[in-house]
């Protein structure tokens, strides 16, 4: 037999098992943060686990309770808040909530985007650009103006990031403010290249503002803000395509300086290669350099306002040559493309093995010929054990000088050697007299630190004690 007792318990419970859920706006502005609210009242309750919502990510999660006792019957409610970025029309599907162990659905939810003001009377968003009709990676700049009036109060302001899909952009240059008249003017400079030909649209930007309220927070008396959007205008601009050859947009100077013309044998040249001027640096692919008789390392490129650099350390004993090198691009001025050249250069190696050389013809008018004479040394035979005993003698001194001179000629060698290694304080100097033992698997380690402290401005620790040490190995 069931009791009414229970019967009243399990009827309150199914009456306080709610769901329901809700936005916090449902016509946002694009990019605009919505929040997405699921309430459920009952004992034991149980949320889903939101992640996307039609392919849009969750980008924060909260939860608040509280407890209310009615007619003796305690009951709890609970809410999980889930925010995102709505930047397109979506519709939030049917969700299941746990309660006390029965499972309710919320209800779809539609979210339509709606279009951001482009009209305040205080505050005004304004989108320039320098050149409309471009080619296919040339640089122009896209300036954002935000203009205020002075006395127009703003507890807060931020710029959404713009989207950009048919460019490569550049924050060159933010927080440029100042004053015009009765206006407060901020200025936003990009670099924009773009990506793509044919007719093209830079949608609005649009800025998120926080103003002064009329309700007041109960939390120290203070205004409550209220967000409003502001668009800006949007631009279209046309891109012609360039010819086929290369893909570098811009107008340059090019060239490729040694730091000497002669060296000595296993002594390290720098090579450097500048291009400077306006354009697209940053899709240079990196150069080669194949040198026949040298060892050649090759730093990385690096790219400093309007100037591309790469370096090369070259080793070698014998006399060689850098070949020419070449650059092409489509210059912007002349509308064609320009290729620039260097013209290869000799390097004289001092110090190299000198061969004996030989100038022979067919009459031989040139070839000279020393005459030495001959000196004539007599002497008288000696008797047979004699020349044995003297013959044993004679080898045997012979054999033992030949180990001391040897032993001797080594100590002196490896003496003169330690003293000829020097270990340079100067990374550039080190790295010149490393590259040439490069194959060495330690020494190449050390390469990697030096080139990385040179041109990225790391702080590798090099020890040259160790390296000294490893240079001493490789030769003995």
């Amino acid at each position: 037999m069931i009791k009414i007792g229970s019967i009243l318990i399990i009827i309150s419970s199914f009456i306080f098992a709610k769901v329901t859920a809700n936005v916090d706006s449902l016509h946002p502005t694009k990019g605009q943060l919505v929040t997405y609210d699921i309430t459920a009242s009952g004992g034991d309750i149980s949320f889903p686990d939101i992640r996307h919502i039609n392919g849009t990510s969750i980008v924060s999660t909260s939860s608040s309770s509280s407890i209310s006792i009615i007619n003796g019957a305690r009951s709890s409610t609970k809410t999980k808040s889930f925010s995102f970025y709505a930047n397109k029309n979506i519709i939030i599907p049917r969700f299941i909530v746990q309660v006390d162990g029965r499972n309710y659905q919320t209800d779809e939810i539609k979210i339509n985007i709606a279009k951001a003001s482009s009209t305040h009377k205080d505050i005004e968003v304004i989108l320039q650009i320098d050149k409309k009709d471009l080619y296919l990676s040339e640089a122009t700049k896209l300036r954002l103006f935000i203009k205020r009036r002075a006395n127009f109060k703003i507890l807060d302001i931020s710029l959404q990031n713009p989207s950009l899909s048919d460019f490569w952009i550049k924050n060159t240059k933010t927080n440029n403010q100042y004053k015009q008249g009765d206006y407060i003017i901020q200025e936003i400079v990009y670099d924009i290249y773009p990506q793509k030909i044919g007719s093209l649209t830079i949608d609005s930007f649009i800025i998120t503002i926080t103003v002064p309220g009329n309700a007041r927070s109960s939390f120290f008396f203070t205004n409550t803000g209220v967000q409003k959007q502001i668009a800006s205008n949007p631009l279209n601009i046309n891109v012609k395509d360039i010819p086929n050859g290369t893909n570098i947009v811009g107008d340059f100077d090019f060239q490729v300086q040694a730091n000497k013309l002669k060296t000595k044998a296993n002594d390290s040249i720098s090579l450097e290669l500048i291009i400077k001027g306006k354009g697209n640096l940053e899709d240079i692919e990196d150069f080669t350099l194949n040198i026949e008789n040298a060892n050649s390392y090759a730093s990385k490129p690096k790219i400093e306002g309007d100037t591309f650099k790469q370096v090369w350390s070259i080793v070698a004993d014998e006399n060689f040559t850098i070949p020419n090198m070449e650059f092409s691009f489509f210059s912007l001025k002349d509308e064609k493309i320009i290729t620039k050249r260097v013209e290869s250069v000799n390097i004289e190696v001092n110090g190299k093995k000198k061969q004996d050389l030989f100038l022979v013809n067919n009459n031989q008018a040139n070839t000279k010929v020393q005459i030495q004479e001959k000196k004539v040394i007599v002497y008288k035979e000696a008797p047979l054990k004699e020349k044995i005993l003297y013959a044993l003698l004679g080898s045997a001194l012979t054999i033992m000088l030949f180990f001391i001179i040897k032993s001797i000629s080594s100590i002196i060698e490896n003496i003169k050697y330690k003293k000829k290694i020097k270990i340079p304080k100067d990374d550039k100097e080190l790295l010149s007299l490393l590259v040439g033992h490069k194959d060495n698997d330690e020494i190449q380690k050390y390469i990697n630190k030096l080139e990385d402290n040179i041109y990225n401005k790391a702080k590798h620790k090099i020890n040259r004690k160790e390296i000294r040490y490893i240079l001493l190995n490789i030769n003995n």
